[in-house]
């Protein structure tokens, strides 16, 4: 998908070409670096050859562990992020995932904005909170937050 001259494109497991330069990104907007590639797929939005944008999925059988939405500052607010987090949805949609779970530390009402509503960690399946993200790379205080896809 291009909208203007920013190209979106969907990268399935260990593509990582980018991963150098997402990994600059989750560092400079101060988010976790620990993706499992194994389980992972990612929209990206590129300009001009440059990362400006991700979103990352990794999928646990019916259920997806959204992560690592991130767009670098000067592109927020021009719907970048939503249409990388649509990208992913639709996406592990195909793959039979129905239900998406996430944790944030600051972003719960953009997340509401996309359909998430605040669940308690208790109600997430034990897969998923078995993962690094869950288990080890996010606050205990992060908001769990959860989206049934339709």
């Amino acid at each position: 998908m291009k909208r203007n001259s920013i190209v979106f494109r969907v990268c399935h497991q260990n593509f990582f070409e980018e991963w150098h330069d997402l990994k600059l990104l989750l560092q400079e907007c101060n988010l976790p670096e620990d993706v499992d590639f194994s389980r992972s797929t990612f929209a990206i939005a590129k300009e001009n050859k440059n990362l400006i944008g991700a979103a990352g999925m990794e999928v646990y059988g019916k259920y997806g562990l959204l992560r690592s939405v991130v767009v670098s500052e000067q592109y927020r607010f021009g719907k970048i992020g939503r249409l990388l987090c649509e990208t992913v949805f639709q996406t592990a949609g195909d793959k039979g995932v129905v239900e998406f779970f996430l944790l944030t530390t600051d972003a719960s009402s953009y997340f509401k904005k996309l359909g998430f509503v605040v669940v308690d960690r208790s109600l997430v399946p034990s897969a998923i909170r078995r993962s690094e993200q869950f288990s080890r790379s996010c606050p205990a205080t992060a908001i769990c937050m959860h989206k049934i896809y339709v």
